[in-house]
């Protein structure tokens, strides 16, 4: 069974009692508990997929079950660590007179999530202007973090991770001055900044700490899961389960005229994102809502499907698909996939991503994998 409907009704942050039914339905067609449970976490969906199960009554297999709590109650200790330590970095920087920005899961999990341990993180991320990078990184040092330099001894948008052991958890805080790798071609560093940071608490007695403002968070989440919706990278849920949570909690607040004009990538991207599950009644202005349906008429094919071809797995980990399978699922992906890839919205036109864009990539990572076979890599 194909458990990404599960896992996409489990990107609502709380669970929907009329929508129980069709979730106990579809856990009733599980046939591989560890299977899912594998896939759960590696979308980053794990805690949530628990949480929703438990609302609608379904009982798991003892071993499946066991599992699910076990990894609800590790991310929930790890998150509880992690707002520690966060709050003590951030402190420090403050004392030190710089300025950070908390952004993605460390931010998120306080925002929106009914508990910090149901949006699992690998790292802490914030951003600082970028004369603040080094200054801010001996803070770290003197916090007793380890923060390595890069090892050309110059911080390339972000630095190394540093970080340091507690009470069992690895807590990793990443420095960035600018969100997006060099490879991104676009950049958000302080000064492109649209908005106001908006603050919030790290958890219910904790201090204030400040993150993006909404439109340029959106965005931020948005351009991010466009760039790891990658040919060597997966998209993940916990993502999905992101943008349409800020969308459902701060939707009657946002302008979203101002929006549409500064960051129009960001309405495209969700008119894929609410193929994969619908928004909450009432969560955007209804003329929002008919934007993102379109006039109708076919959605994309393959709603959810990742990439599955060369070069995200080698050939000979594909051989018992065949060859021509394989080129199949290498030159002609799944379009819902290639339209989040490249920017495109579930109604613009498509043949040229099709027939231009996704080919001429290809292309190039097969010249690229010529050159450096020939050089023996």
């Amino acid at each position: 069974m194909n458990n990404l409907e599960l896992l996409a009704c489990c990107t609502r942050l709380e669970p929907d009692p009329d929508e129980a039914a069709r979730l106990a339905q579809l856990a009733g067609r599980v046939t591989d508990w560890g299977a899912l449970l594998a896939e759960a976490e590696a979308h980053g969906v794990a805690p949530l997929l628990y949480r929703h199960l438990r609302a609608a009554r379904v009982d798991p297999p003892q071993q499946a079950l066991h599992g699910l709590q076990g990894l609800y109650l590790a991310h929930r200790h790890a998150n509880q660590v992690r707002a520690r330590v966060l709050g003590q970095m951030l402190g420090a920087l403050a004392a030190a007179g710089i300025e950070a920005l908390v952004v993605k899961g460390g931010a998120l999990c306080h925002m929106l999530y009914p508990e910090p341990g149901l949006r699992p993180m690998s790292d802490l991320d914030l951003l600082v202007r970028r004369q603040d990078i080094e200054p801010a990184r001996g803070v770290l040092l003197e916090q007793g973090l380890s923060a390595p330099l890069p090892p050309d001894g110059q911080a390339d948008k972000s630095l190394p991770t540093a970080g340091l052991t507690v009470e069992g958890v690895w807590v990793g805080l990443e420095l960035h001055y600018d969100l997006f790798e060099a490879s991104f071609g676009a950049a958000m560093t302080w000064d492109d900044l649209g908005q106001e940071p908006l603050a919030f608490a790290l958890g219910p007695d904790g201090p204030m700490a400040r993150t993006l403002g909404l439109e340029d968070l959106l965005w931020h989440l948005c351009e991010y899961l466009r760039f790891h919706a990658a040919v060597f990278t997966p998209w993940r849920m916990i993502w999905v389960a992101d943008i349409l949570g800020v969308v459902e909690r701060y939707g009657g607040t946002l302008d979203w005229e101002r929006l549409a004009r500064r960051y129009p990538s960001v309405l495209r991207t969700l008119s894929l994102l609410v193929l994969l599950r619908p928004l909450r009644p009432g969560a955007a202005p209804t003329e929002v809502v008919a934007g993102l349906a379109g006039p109708g008429g076919r959605p994309p094919r393959g709603v959810g499907a990742d990439f599955a071809g060369w070069p995200r797995r080698s050939l000979a980990a594909q051989r018992d698909k065949g060859l021509a399978r394989i080129l199949a699922d290498t030159w002609v992906p799944p379009e819902w996939w290639l339209r989040l890839r490249h920017g495109l919205g579930a109604h613009d036109s498509f043949w040229r991503t099709r027939w231009i864009a996704h080919p001429a990539e290809m292309c190039g990572w097969l010249r690229h994998y010529v050159r450096h076979r020939g050089k023996g890599r």
